[in-house]
């Protein structure tokens, strides 16, 4: 992958003396690309995709497995993913819906009269964590929910059974809210028939960034964010809805007696979010013990359930809970409830009781191979319970940092046997030839800060436009025209002045990306109520000049090897700076991992400035 300046080689190089030869090849592939696309259209060469084939995919046991035996019955495509909704032969009242085979969620035969809702969804009062903290919850806590997530709707029929008034369900894929309204007759018109619910498609959080209002519920029913694609796409599949900074949002949105439930897939995902909510409340002045009075756990086997308060728990409401474990049969191993002895979890009840600390708590369970170290936006890495960095970035970074290093010096070693060394050509003014090593920095640093700056600005803008889609669409778009439009005025500048404009433009490259790092969350808390498509136009206004700037140093690299008559040294150039940005993408997922997105835009801006300094730094001035 190519740093964004890379289209201006052709400029650079100047087209008028191409070979009409070479054309053959570009438009032979153009006849082929198009001759595919029409057979595939027309039909004469269907294309399927095997789906459910992988048995890492959530959707291959229920299609595949001797249990369910289901079948695709709907398919939706778009920028978002592949949403499927499968029907399950021996289960009649229910349908799952699935996101890229993963991130199943069930939707059930509804009537339409939550009074008389079916046996199905009867029988998820004793069979579903999700409803337990209903069974306790005072009516004033009632008047209104935020649902973020509902997916096929469990979660709205859960707070509408235990008598919630009014409810505000947020979902991200506006296929399933399509998918779900267009089978209407089969879940009684859960998404648009119900007068208590509204339906938003929207990214939850900035939804709720966005409110000026407070819910007495925040709700969250197993929220997998890393089901894209692939369980490794850390930098882009992470978003922002389980961090310290979140948690401080929920709890500024809940009413004085507001809660929220989240239920989880296992102990590692609530011990996680423990963390990071004593973290949060530990930020806000609530030490460790008060904050263990706010909250409980508990559930079954499969599914645990995390309910945090805004103020401690009445321990009338906590004993009655306690038995409503025990008669529903959920593991007091895996359970905590502030105020109560007995066979819960040891570890939790020392920590409610101040003899551990948080820490402590991440000791133990880092002993076990497990990371649950609280997380915030700038490093919103949530699923990765792995410690350190994953070992599939890893074997994509360093042999990239070993190609980079070979690629810089194999050219090196073979540049000494030349007995001559290049001469300007005829007619060009005759300039201090660069050193080797000095072009191999320039092209290694302009494809790393790149892709340092781009990857991190992605994922912070993410939260301030609402989809990671969307933000990687606009972000890409505002630096590619920013960065075309500053490759075509580079072209403007003498032969003389192009170590000058190298320097300048990486200095205000690197200055732009610290002073984004550092402003970037003030102008995202001031701009995100406005309405999204001012959002889309101060995205772009703020990028342009961003990438313009960035697209001077390479075009004007390959010009000053040009002007010294080395062009036999741009292609190689080129392929360091394709190496650099293959180097940059993966330092990028290594540093927000390790030290936040934040260090990430500082190392781009080191990048930018090595080059600055290696092209006359402020002599340049």
């Amino acid at each position: 992958m190519l740093s964004c300046s890379d289209p201006a080689l052709l400029l650079a190089l100047g087209g008028r003396g191409q070979n009409k030869r070479a054309l053959i090849l570009p438009l032979f592939s153009l006849l082929m690309v198009s001759v595919f696309f029409g057979a595939v259209h027309t039909g004469v060469l269907p294309l399927d995709i095997p789906i459910g084939k992988n048995p890492a995919k959530e959707i291959h046991d229920v299609l595949y497995g001797p249990s369910f035996k289901g079948k695709i019955i709907d398919t939706k495509w778009s920028a978002f993913g592949r949403t499927d909704l499968v029907e399950l032969r021996d289960f009649p009242d229910q349908m799952d819906i699935y996101l890229d085979g993963t991130a199943g969620s069930p939707m059930y035969r509804f009537s339409g009269d939550i009074n008389h809702p079916g046996p199905a969804i009867t029988k998820l009062k004793e069979t579903f964590p999700g409803y337990f903290p209903f069974l306790s919850l005072p009516e004033a806590g009632k008047k209104n929910a935020l649902i973020i997530g509902p997916g096929g709707g469990r979660d709205i029929l859960l707070a509408l059974m235990g008598g919630v008034q009014k409810i505000t369900a947020v979902e991200v894929n506006r296929d399933l809210v399509n998918m779900v309204q267009k089978y209407s007759g089969f879940n009684g018109g859960i998404y648009g028939k119900l007068d208590r619910v509204h339906v938003v498609v929207d990214e939850g959080r900035n939804f709720l960034k966005r409110q000026k209002g407070k819910y007495d519920l925040i709700m969250f029913s197993l929220p997998v964010t890393n089901t894209s694609r692939s369980l490794e796409g850390y930098a882009l599949t992470e978003n922002f809805l389980f961090t310290t900074d979140s948690i401080h949002d929920y709890w500024d949105h809940l009413t004085d007696e507001g809660r929220l439930l989240v239920v989880g897939h296992d102990d590692v995902e609530i011990l996680r979010l423990l963390s990071i909510s004593l973290e949060a409340l530990r930020q806000r002045g609530i030490p460790e013990t008060r904050a263990m009075q706010c909250l409980y756990i508990t559930g079954s086997d499969d599914y645990l359930v995390f309910v945090l308060q805004k103020k401690p728990f009445d321990r009338k409401e906590i004993f009655f809970l306690s038995q409503a474990m025990q008669q529903l049969g959920y593991n007091p191993k895996s359970s905590y409830f502030p105020y109560i002895g007995g066979p819960l979890n040891p570890v939790l009840m020392s920590l409610g009781r101040g003899q551990k600390t948080l820490r402590d708590l991440e000791n133990m369970v880092g002993e076990r191979g497990y990371d649950i170290r609280p997380v915030s936006d700038d490093d919103p890495f949530f699923y990765k319970f792995e410690k350190g960095v994953p070992k599939s970035v890893s074997l994509v970074f360093w042999p990239s940092i070993m190609l980079l290093v070979i690629m810089g010096f194999i050219p090196r070693v073979y540049g000494k046997k030349q007995t001559h060394p290049p001469k300007p050509s005829a007619g060009k003014k005759s300039a201090s030839p660069p050193d080797f090593l000095q072009s191999v920095f320039l092209f290694s640093m302009l494809g790393v800060g790149f892709m340092l700056m781009e990857i991190s600005f992605i994922q912070r803008f993410v939260l301030f436009l609402g989809q990671p889609v969307l933000s990687l669409s606009v972000l890409l778009f505002a630096l590619l025209v920013g960065a075309g439009l500053g490759s075509l005025w580079s072209g403007r500048l003498p032969a003389d002045r192009i170590r000058k404009g190298i320097a300048i433009a990486s200095l205000s490259v690197a200055v732009m990306v610290l002073g984004y790092t550092f402003l970037l969350p003030v102008v995202f808390h001031q701009l995100l109520g406005l309405d999204l498509a001012v959002r889309l136009c101060a995205t772009v206004f703020m990028l342009i000049p961003l990438g313009f700037c960035a697209g001077f140093p390479f075009p004007l690299g390959i010009r000053l090897l040009k002007e010294l008559g080395r062009e036999e040294q741009i292609p190689w150039m080129w392929g360091i700076n394709g190496v650099g940005s293959v180097v940059g993408s993966t330092m990028t997922i290594v540093l927000a991992i390790s030290l936040g997105f934040a260090t990430a835009g500082y190392v781009s801006a080191c990048c930018y400035l090595i080059v600055h300094f290696m092209f006359g730094g402020f002599r340049s001035f």
